[in-house]
């Protein structure tokens, strides 16, 4: 991403309900799975955060135990106020095999960078313990690529069935799996859509014209009452999350074992 990207992101993030709720959501799902081998003794467990950008889920990460961020961007990276972080390739994590208990990818694997999903994938199981776990997030429905993935490198978006079937090609099981920002999906997929009629193919010129659309994200500041109104509908959605699996969304959530652990 362009540094101004980081840097609507590191102000955001704190505080704007996009950010919050992906927190919640993680928070509530490894609070549910992270029941073995450890989970449970923060002080004993080493937590990865791979390609962890401005830092916006170490918080939830450091409940479970001593985080290390890394990132292949070093704009990114400058943003982060938790350390250790280390600028690092997730293809070649600089960590021996099953260093940690817990690792997080979170909203990666869309990335251009990312060539080969399973390669990366492949590399996670590498340094996830045998009785660790795997919590990742990436962007959903393959339809809704718009202008703001182009701003932000992302050069695909998942179907939960395919995002499962390559983290099985890499090694893993997964124990659960559902889409999430799912409230919201029928405003934000018309939303989503019509920029696509409006500026065409992402990464395209809209048809039948000379014109080149600039990309921006669509993270933007939010008012504190809408702030507040987005926020407490994701607490309905992390409640319902723990009870069942949403059949579509803006975004999937995956947790993973290796699937060689007992």
């Amino acid at each position: 991403m362009l540094r101004d990207q980081y840097e609507q992101m590191a102000e955001l993030q704190d505080h704007h309900w996009w950010f919050a709720a992906k927190r919640r959501i993680v928070d509530t799902l490894v609070r549910q799975y992270a029941t073995r081998g450890g989970d449970r003794r923060p002080a004993a467990n080493w937590v990865l955060d791979a390609g962890c950008g401005t830092g916006s889920m170490l918080p939830v990460l450091r409940q479970w135990g001593h985080v290390i961020g890394t990132d292949v961007h070093r704009q990114g990276l400058q943003f982060v106020s938790h350390r250790p972080v280390l600028e690092a390739d997730v293809l070649r994590l600089p960590f021996a095999d099953q260093s940690f208990q817990l690792v997080g990818c979170f909203d990666v694997l869309y990335h251009r960078r990312v060539v080969d999903v399973e390669a990366v994938l492949r590399e996670l199981h590498r340094v996830c313990r045998q009785q660790g776990l795997l919590v990742l997030t990436d962007s959903a429905v393959p339809a809704l690529q718009s202008s703001h993935d182009t701003a932000l490198h992302g050069v695909r978006r998942f179907r939960l069935e395919s995002l499962q079937a390559h983290l099985e090609g890499a090694g893993f099981r997964v124990v659960y799996g559902s889409y999430f920002h799912t409230l919201l999906f029928p405003i934000a997929a018309i939303v989503r859509l019509t920029k696509r009629a409006l500026e065409g193919t992402p990464g395209q010129p809209v048809s039948g014209s000379d014109l080149h659309v600039a990309h921006h994200s669509d993270l933007r500041p939010t008012p504190r009452l809408l702030n507040s109104v987005l926020g407490s509908v994701y607490r309905i959605e992390a409640a319902l999350l723990q009870r069942t699996r949403l059949p579509i969304g803006l975004s999937v959530v995956v947790i993973a074992r290796p699937a060689d652990a007992d």
